[in-house]
């Protein structure tokens, strides 16, 4: 296998293609994007418990329940870490709008 950061950025840059590709739509004659977040971050969680069901070391729920949790805290300091990047540059790492949906 390749380099696992290589991978990892291979995966994360198609991830965000796709979830680009599935938010296009036509308005006023030119493609835009609508990345409604709420339905994304759902999609996401899908495709990671089914990824990491049947992974090793996830048999019993303590253990599922471990990994949740550590990963639950990876996305909160990396989410901390793109915030001091904001702060520090003035952009972020991902351009929106964000609006709410019902």
């Amino acid at each position: 296998m390749a380099d696992p950061q290589e991978y990892q950025r291979k995966v994360a840059a198609a991830l965000m293609q796709a979830i680009f590709d599935a938010s296009i739509v036509e308005e006023d004659g030119k493609p835009t994007a609508y990345v409604v977040s709420t339905e994304v971050v759902a999609a996401l969680i899908n495709v990671i418990a089914s990824i990491l069901e049947g992974a090793p070391g996830c048999e019993t729920p303590k253990a599922m329940r471990e990994l949740t949790e550590g990963i639950g805290r990876k996305i909160n300091v990396q989410m901390r870490e793109m915030r001091k990047i904001t702060e520090a540059t003035g952009q972020r790492a991902f351009e929106a709008v964000y609006t709410r949906t019902n």
